[in-house]
């Protein structure tokens, strides 16, 4: 575990904080880089439950598994299937890929316990750099109320990368610290403009995201506006996700409001958990449930970690009007 919490000169009376709030590039710090704060993300489309039909289904379908589109295509209709599988195929889904990510370097921090302060001292710490498993690193700096376990703070990612994926920029932490246990309660990250990139794909995201660090299953709960490939931006409302780790791989599954730009919002369901093997991008089993307005329902179907199945239901009466099977990784 990485901790260095500098502990000299701490305490003056029962009231003390002290060091240095992180100074990053995208946060107006000055000496190099864009001095000028990032402007953060905003959802200007459709805000109506979409209609699934033939013509869009698939679509928002497989914009909704990924959190969002990407490049052309988004906000037309498919016309062929290899359009679909070159959509889908792309990425895990990419809210996901962040909660990962920053649950992994979240779990690196030790945070004080308070058995050798002074009770109502706030405990300003910070650490050495946190190094992500394929390079980066991540520096964070909290202060936390001894008696309360409340805590507030700041971490910066540069080049921060797990599992492949990396992530760029600053994020504003808070929550609950147990001060006897040092261990965290409760965590809330708000950001703005972090960026993620997964292959040569990289993804703007906007938002706040809340989990309890060190519990098993991860679940994390999230309020995100997303940019990919394109001028679109997404939103996922009140989105939850559960990440399980399980033998050989993940475990993830999805809840919440998808929203896109060009059609509207859907709620999501997975009643099968997408399982992903190691490093595979493409998961088996797993399902996902896209409902929109009317009773329409479009259903996506893992048969195995290289064909998927989409089932649409344009009315609710349990009839499947359209079906298409597809590769996973056809381009």
């Amino acid at each position: 575990m990485l901790k260095a919490n500098v502990r000299n000169n701490m305490i003056l009376g029962k009231k003390i904080i002290y060091g240095a709030i992180l100074c990053i590039s995208l946060s107006g710090c000055g000496g190099g880089g864009d001095a000028a704060a990032p402007s953060g993300l905003t959802y200007t489309g459709l805000t109506t439950q979409a209609n699934l039909t033939v013509e869009n289904g698939e679509q928002i379908s497989t914009s909704s598994y990924q959190n969002g589109g990407s490049g052309e295509g988004m906000g037309t209709t498919f016309t062929s299937l290899s359009e679909i599988e070159a959509d889908v195929a792309m990425v895990k889904p990419r809210t996901s890929t962040l909660a990962k990510v920053l649950v992994a370097a979240v779990n690196k921090i030790e945070p004080s316990s308070s058995d050798t302060f002074f009770s109502g001292a706030v405990i300003t710490e910070s650490g050495d750099p946190i190094k992500g498993d394929c390079g980066g690193e991540a520096s964070f700096t909290m202060s936390t109320d001894d008696v309360t376990g409340d805590f507030s703070g700041t971490m910066a990612f540069n080049s921060y990368c797990e599992s492949g994926e990396t992530i760029n920029g600053s994020i504003t932490i808070s929550g609950n610290i147990n001060v006897n246990a040092g261990t965290f309660n409760s965590m809330t990250m708000t950001m703005t403009s972090v960026s993620v990139t997964s292959g040569s794909e990289t993804s703007l995201m906007d938002g706040t995201l809340s989990f309890n660090p060190g519990a098993t299953p991860a679940v994390i709960t999230m309020n995100m506006k997303l940019k990919a490939g394109s001028d679109d931006v997404f939103w996922m409302e009140n989105f939850t996700l559960t990440i399980a780790e399980v033998t050989g791989g993940d475990d993830l599954t999805m809840e919440g409001r998808f929203y896109h730009p060009s059609y509207g919002y859907v709620d999501i369901t997975t009643p099968t958990a997408f399982h992903y093997s190691g490093l595979n991008q493409y998961p088996f089993p797993g399902t996902m449930v896209t409902a929109g307005s009317n009773g329409s329902v479009v259903t996506l179907t893992s048969l195995s970690t290289t064909t998927y199945k989409i089932d649409i239901d344009t009315d609710g009466n349990g009839n499947i009007d359209h079906s298409d099977n597809g590769l996973w990784a056809e381009l």
